[in-house]
Formats: structure tokens, sequence, C-alpha cells
């Protein structure tokens, strides 16, 4: 595992289930941004607001473990990037109500946004642990997620980001931090007009741990094969027709990438059917 940083980053882990995800969801997707490292010009608003209120919450509970780096919430907000930072008025509202709806927190901060690494076959996976708690004798991963509209137990149970992090807490948090692994929380912040905050915890069966490492081999040997087969032009790679429109609207690709410009017509009348 890895060690934190002077001041830990709230983005994406280096290495981790972000990008298996995107190569699941979409070859030519993956290529842009993590073989031609390309950057769409402006992040979708509902990506922007959950990093934005990422950094914030880093620095929630940085300030309550006391941690030399950690600012006012507030303040780090306003200081964040600007292609994140244009959220700041909607963020601001909803981490003060996040802090009043949780001013008396019944734990004990035990690591914020910690990067650990783990080698799968020749590969090394990443996981970025959002709060790591001490809560009735155990450590808990305490994991955040925004949205307008939040998944249910059942997506997050099979989700390979939320096994993976239950399978890192079983394998490393009693000797960490001498405390055995309590479970996984999901942090819920649901934003837009039904704003609410909702803690739920997810239990991860022994079998969906144990199938993990499999899942994640498997992904990481299709992407060397695309690689292989494909190049680095990322536009070679192939597409699919099914993350043209998604959970949060279009696919950052969908102007740029002709087979979603063809689509267009077709999958709006099937994405608002």
């Amino acid at each position: 595992y890895g060690t934190v940083p002077v001041a830990p980053s709230s983005g994406p882990s280096s290495s981790g289930w972000h990008r298996l995800e995107t190569a699941e969801e979409c070859p030519r997707k993956f290529a842009v941004f993590y073989v031609e490292c390309l950057q769409p010009p402006k992040m979708s608003t509902a990506l922007a607001r959950g990093s934005l209120i990422h950094e914030a919450m880093k620095h929630h509970y940085g300030q309550m473990a006391k941690q030399p780096w950690a600012i006012d919430p507030i303040e780090a907000m306003w200081k964040a990037p600007p292609d994140i930072s244009w959220t700041f008025e909607e963020c601001r509202s909803i981490v003060d109500a996040y802090r009043n709806w949780y001013k008396n927190e019944p734990f004990e901060v035990l690591d914020i946004e910690r990067e650990f690494e783990v080698n799968i076959g020749q590969y090394k996976f990443t996981a970025r642990l959002d709060l790591v708690v001490k809560e009735g004798g155990t450590a808990k991963i305490y994991e955040l997620k925004t949205g307008s509209e939040l998944r249910g137990v059942r997506e997050w149970k099979r989700s390979g980001q939320i096994i993976g992090q239950c399978s890192i807490g079983r394998a490393l948090f009693q000797g960490l931090y001498n405390v055995p692994f309590g479970g996984l929380v999901i942090n819920g912040v649901r934003t837009g007009e039904s704003r609410d905050f909702k803690r739920t915890p997810i239990e991860i069966s022994d079998a969906s741990m144990e199938d993990w490492p499999r899942s994640v081999y498997y992904w990481y040997q299709q992407i060397d094969r695309n690689k292989a087969e494909f190049g680095s032009d990322a536009w070679n790679w192939p597409q699919s027709h099914k993350a043209c429109i998604g959970r949060y609207g279009n696919c950052a690709l969908y102007d740029a990438c002709d087979k979603g410009r063809f689509m267009s017509a077709d999958w709006e009348k099937k994405a608002h059917a």
C-alpha cells in the first residue's frame, strides 16, 4: 500500500477501477483518455460538481483529524482548479448543508484519500479510499458518492470499485490500523432539487471478493489486446454505441466521435423514451 502524501489528492487513483470501467464501457473512450491522454474542453456539470465536493470533504475531514494541510472546505473549493470551481456556488450550499447534517460524527478519522497499490499478476492496480474511520471497534471505508440520482444497494454490491475496496480492506486493515475491517459505507450526497444525505452500509460476499482479482486481470488483458491490435491512435479503437448517452447525459466524446454523431437522433429518442 502507498503512504499518505503531504496534501492527498481527491481525484481518481493513478491506475484504478475508473480506467477498467471506462475500458469496459467503450474501448475508444478508454484510448482517448488513457492512451492518447486527451481531455474534453470542459467537464460535465455532474463530474465537476462531484470533484469539487470531494475536494471539500477532504479538507472537512482533514480538519477533523487535525491534519496540517487541511484548510476550511469552502476556501478549498474557492481555490480549486477552474475546471471544477465553476460549480462553486451550488457546491457551497451542499457542503454547508452536509456539515450541518452531520454535526457530530460517530467515528475517529484514520485516513483520508489514501492510495493503495495491489499487484494482480503483472499489473499494478491502485485504489484511493475517500475516508477510513474507526467506528465500533473496526476500520470502515466511507465512500463518497454524489449525484441527482444515486445507485441502489444491488448496483453497489456488483460494482468492481466497491468490491475492490472491500478486498483491500479485508486484506490490509488489521495490520495497518490494528482493528479488523468493518465494511464499507456509501456516503451518499444527493444533489439537485431533491437534495439529501444518506449513508448505506454495503455488504460484499466473500465469493465476490475472491473473484474480483480475476475480473481485474481480464480487463487489463483486454486492454493489452486492444493496444496490440489498434495501436496508439485512439480513433482506430472500436466504439461502443451503448456508451453514447449514459447516466449523466452525453459521453464527453459525443461531438467528436463520428459514430456518436451519426446515431445521435436515434439514441436521443431511446434515451428519453
